[in-house]
C-alpha cells in the first residue's frame, strides 16, 4: 500500500524485479503511485525531474519477447524487447 495516509493504492509486481514511483505532496498525503515491468526483469537506474510535474525515467529490461507498457494509465505504451538486455528513457507527465 503506497498511501501513507486512510485510503488505498495498492500496486503488484508483474513479476521479477519490477518499477515503482510514488508521488507525495509537500507534506506527506499521498498524490499518485504507478508500476511498470515485465515478467521476467526490469529496473529504474535514474530518475529526474522536468518542466511542471513530468519526470524521467532510465533503466533496462530484459529477456527476448518481452513487451513492457511504460504508460502508467489504463492506456497502453508497449515496447517490445529485441535482445536479452533493452535500454530505455521514458518521460511521464502525470
Amino acid at each position: 500500500d503506497f498511501d501513507p495516509g486512510a485510503g488505498s493504492a495498492l500496486m503488484k509486481a508483474a513479476a521479477g524485479i519490477d518499477n515503482f514511483a510514488l508521488r507525495l505532496a509537500a507534506d506527506g498525503t499521498f498524490v499518485w503511485a504507478r508500476a511498470w515491468g515485465v515478467a521476467d526483469f526490469s529496473t529504474s537506474i535514474s530518475m529526474s525531474a522536468g518542466p511542471g510535474s513530468s519526470l524521467y525515467f532510465g533503466g533496462s529490461f530484459r529477456n527476448l519477447g518481452f513487451t513492457i507498457d511504460f504508460d502508467p494509465s489504463p492506456n497502453i505504451a508497449a515496447a517490445s524487447s529485441q535482445s536479452s538486455s533493452n535500454g530505455y528513457v521514458v518521460r511521464w507527465d502525470p
